[in-house]
């Protein structure tokens, strides 16, 4: 895996599964590309909210990667919790790449990387 690159274009590119959300969870926001990102522990989880309420938990990998194949409604909203803290999104988004906008910089109004409460 390529951690911080953007999972689903790549996923086209090489021909890997679709991922229907996806992305890496740093310890900062502005980590390069092919940094590993926040690995446990403690166990990182995203929580990812769907347009009808639908609640999906995704664990955190040794790499920061988290991904779902599951067929959600867009809108999402997502937010990610150690257990004991929690980091919500400000928004909702209607793309499950998350690192296509959480980039080292940011990108599409995103402050920068996914990050750990």
């Amino acid at each position: 895996m390529k951690p911080g690159m953007a999972c689903n274009a790549c996923h086209q590119r090489e021909g890997g599964p679709n991922l229907r959300v996806a992305g890496t969870v740093y310890k900062t926001a502005h980590e390069p590309d092919n940094c590993v990102g926040a690995a446990p522990p403690p166990q990182l989880t995203v929580i990812i909210t769907d347009a009808r309420g639908r609640k999906i938990s995704l664990p955190v990998n040794s790499a920061g990667n988290f991904s779902t194949r599951s067929k959600l409604s867009a809108p999402y909203r997502a937010e990610i919790t150690d257990g004991t803290k929690t980091r919500a999104m400000a928004g909702s988004v209607t793309t499950g790449d998350c690192n296509s906008c959480h980039t080292e910089q940011g990108a599409n109004g995103a402050p920068g990387r996914v990050m750990a409460p």
